[in-house]
């Protein structure tokens, strides 16, 4: 098995993230809150492109003050308000000439489940539903967005 993670890890070039229950583990949002989801994501995305990976987050999330704020991200690539990740995924895929196999993709839903079985690496933090769990490659923390990027990061240092 550990072989064959290796390899998929070998191909991903593309990091996509849920949003709610994934990196948006507050009921409530703040400044606050959105500041540090703001800066932890662009601490991350750094550490991506060093490794030579991209970074996109694709919710059912209204367009709001959050989505706004994400938006503005440099190299942060947003899809929001759909429920097809599937197709808000290949279409990224192609503006970056990828394919399914480059993606490492952070879903806790029922409606992440068709990208997790599509993607090359899958992932879901510990608190998402048991259908999603039993769908992926890793299960890690998310008590906040710090912690998964954290746990990311630890699964991409498995390549060797």
């Amino acid at each position: 098995m550990k072989k064959e993670i290796n390899d998929k890890l070998k191909d991903i070039r593309l990091i996509i993230s849920d949003l709610e229950g994934v990196l948006l583990t507050e009921l409530e949002l703040n400044d606050e809150i959105i500041s540090r989801l703001v800066k932890n994501i662009e601490k991350a995305i750094t550490e991506f492109k060093k490794r030579g990976l991209n970074f996109a987050i694709i919710t059912a999330r209204q367009k709001d003050e959050l989505i706004n704020e994400l938006e503005k991200i440099k190299d942060c690539i947003v899809i929001s308000s759909t429920i097809d990740k599937v197709s808000a995924a290949e279409k990224i895929l192609k503006d970056f000439k990828l394919e399914c196999k480059n993606i490492l993709f952070i879903g806790d839903g029922i409606l992440d489940i068709p990208l997790l079985k599509k993607c090359g690496v899958s992932v879901a933090p510990k608190k998402a539903k048991r259908e999603v769990k039993r769908e992926v490659d890793f299960i890690i923390k998310n008590d906040n967005c710090e912690i998964v990027f954290d746990e990311i990061f630890k699964i991409l240092s498995k390549l060797n």
